[in-house]
């Protein structure tokens, strides 16, 4: 192989065969109108620097999808677009939902770097532009494509300086002594086995025969005839930290029940509106979120810096799409703290779990065995057997400026997932932003979901705070 050319790697390889075909889409918010010479003259000295969006796609062997990137030289021209908008228009929020949902049918060229981006200076409900961007899903997983995002920036409070991803874990306290650590150890080993046994013959189970009960959400009959549509609803960090604190659980535990609640409400009032009036609408129905989780170590902001400023090469293993996932059934409540607290007790036995890796590893040993082809239809089928996708993304820790502009926000999604409800969650500064992909076949009117989760979670802390409240006065 040429020295300017790198294999594409195994999982990249899936997602070029035509049945699971991914891109993800970025919808970036401004904080001031896009100067679009500088916004392209900052892009040149940074983000296409990178190996992969300097690189096209070399087909060495169709047939088997043996794929090279080879690097090439890029123009600006033909990857930022600006379309001739009307910036006074009356419903502009409107407009950039049509245009995402239109543009996400389009095909990428492949006579060029897989990627583009799309300027509309728009003045919207919570930014003053957005930049558009479409990159196709081989080139890096969401994890990395925030990290080069961040490497491209810097922070609004000190332009010299990168931003800092949020990254902040809390570590349960260890034992003392020799033997209870010992004996902690072998309980954890023990329940990692087990757990990994039992999610790994659930996860066999859902590619064989256990599919998800056809629901309003789910009737795969009806996915490809009609196009996802994308939006975002932006709510408080700080609010869901709070929630964190009391409930001693995660921000993803938080948003995975607000999720829960909202997919609840929407099934119920969709049931209700077909005449059936059984509040326990899930029985005997098989509902479940399947939930993406990352399984490498990614590059650090400051080593994809020194890659775009220095030219260093990507760390062997560390920008590649490995990803496996967990799968959590849906399940009603009555009171609105316990979708927060199920959800809790299901991810944390999840995390004891290695069905994650070992779905990775059957999934390289199906391509080895029977090729690309049909490990992308073993990862499709998994996909297509559940209702609701769920992933989440660590922004930046405060504002950046990002393309020589302040950003205001950023709302991740993809495109070519088999499902009907895709949410995303993305952290930014002191705001958590709550992306969705939604089929417009199945479903109607998306924004009602985003109302049903913001309701929830402002519900939810005033509970909290009169909880912390009643403390207070004993």
């Amino acid at each position: 192989m040429a020295q300017q050319e790198e294999p594409v790697s195994p999982p990249s390889r899936i997602l070029h065969v035509p049945c699971f075909d991914l891109c993800i889409l970025v919808v970036m918010g401004f904080s001031t109108t896009i100067d679009v010479a500088y916004f392209k003259k900052s892009m040149e000295e940074t983000i296409i620097k990178h190996p992969r969006f300097s690189s096209l796609i070399d087909i060495k062997d169709k047939k088997r999808y043996k794929l090279a990137w080879k690097r090439t030289k890029v123009n600006i021209e033909d990857h930022v677009f600006v379309p001739d908008v009307d910036p006074n228009m009356e419903f502009p929020d409107k407009f950039v939902e049509n245009f995402t949902a239109e543009l996400s049918t389009k095909p990428l060229d492949f006579s060029k770097p897989l990627w583009e981006v799309y300027i509309l200076n728009l003045k919207l409900s919570d930014a003053n532009s957005v930049a558009v961007f479409r990159i196709h899903h081989s080139m890096g997983d969401g994890v990395s494509m925030t990290s080069l995002f961040l490497a491209c920036g810097k922070k609004v409070s000190d332009p010299e300086s990168l931003p800092v991803l949020q990254t902040k874990k809390r570590e349960a306290p260890k034992p003392k002594g020799l033997i209870a650590r010992f004996v902690l150890w072998l309980w954890t080993w023990i329940l990692t086995f087990y757990y990994t046994v039992i999610e790994s013959h659930r996860d066999l189970a859902t590619l064989i025969f256990l599919k998800d009960t056809n629901n309003p959400l789910r009737q795969p009959q009806l996915l490809d005839k009609a196009r996802n549509r994308y939006m975002h609803r932006i709510v408080s960090l700080d609010d869901l930290k709070l929630i964190r604190k009391v409930m001693n659980t995660t921000i993803n535990d938080v948003l995975l029940g607000a999720t829960e609640f909202a997919v609840c409400q929407y099934l119920k009032k969709q049931y209700e509106s077909c005449g059936e009036t059984n509040q326990n609408f899930l029985k005997n129905r098989r509902i479940r979120f399947v939930v993406a989780v990352n399984l490498r170590d990614s590059m650090t902001v400051a080593g994809l810096s020194d890659v775009l400023e220095k030219g260093k090469k990507l760390e062997p293993g560390k920008w590649r799409n490995i990803v496996g996932s967990w799968s959590i059934p849906l399940k009603k409540f009555d009171d609105p703290l316990d979708y927060i607290r199920d959800v809790k007790a299901t991810m944390d036995k999840r995390k004891m779990s290695q069905s994650p890796r070992v779905q990775n590893f059957f999934m390289r040993l199906v391509m080895v065995l029977f090729g690309a082809e049909a490990a992308a239809r073993v990862t499709r089928g998994l996909f297509s057997s559940v209702t609701v996708g769920v992933s989440n993304v660590v922004g930046p820790s405060e504002e950046i400026i990002l393309f020589g502009h302040p950003v205001s926000y950023i709302s991740p999604t993809a495109r070519g997932f088999p499902l009907g409800l895709i949410m995303h969650y993305h952290s930014y500064d002191k705001k958590m932003v709550i992306s969705m992909a939604a089929n417009e076949a199945l479903i109607k009117d998306p924004h009602e979901l985003c109302d049903y989760i913001q309701k929830y979670l402002e519900n939810v802390k005033q509970i909290v705070l009169q909880n912390l409240a009643g403390k207070d006065g004993i």
